[in-house]
């Protein structure tokens, strides 16, 4: 039973982000329809390639992120195997409230590997998220 359930809420969601998406490809906002969008779930992979993304574009991350908290916004770090560091805040998507928006510089993502941590409701290391892109140089 629990399978069918955490199955069919994981199809609600994607039908979902593809609605939110194509309302976001739609509105009025310029540089919210130049920036390339890309979309996890909680604790999974996104693997990218370099020759896919514009340094000159605005890069979109959607992660999946059921916390069931009120907070708007939340702190995350970008870690990248280059020894670079990223805080940031990430917002709720307006309508999808299982998920988060990540807004990074195109110029940003360069090839390596980049860990995502989101802080959750609680104050102990448990309550945070990681998120894994690995950007290829192909």
């Amino acid at each position: 039973m629990g399978r069918k359930l955490t199955s069919w809420r994981s199809g609600i969601r994607r039908v979902l982000f593809a609605i939110a998406v194509a309302s976001f490809a739609c509105s009025d906002g310029a540089s919210e329809v130049q920036a390339q969008v890309f979309a996890f779930e909680e604790r999974g992979r996104l693997a990218l390639s370099a020759t896919d993304l514009d340094p000159d574009t605005p890069v979109v991350i959607h992660l999946d992120y059921d916390d069931e908290g009120t907070r708007p916004t939340r702190t995350a770090r970008i870690v990248c195997e280059d020894g670079r560091r990223l805080d940031t805040q990430v917002e709720r998507v307006p309508g999808l409230e299982a998920t988060f928006r990540l807004d990074l510089d195109g110029a940003f993502l360069r090839p390596g590997r980049y860990l995502i941590e989101i802080d959750g409701q609680g104050r102990h290391a448990l309550n945070l998220r990681r998120y894994v892109i690995q950007v290829t140089e192909f």
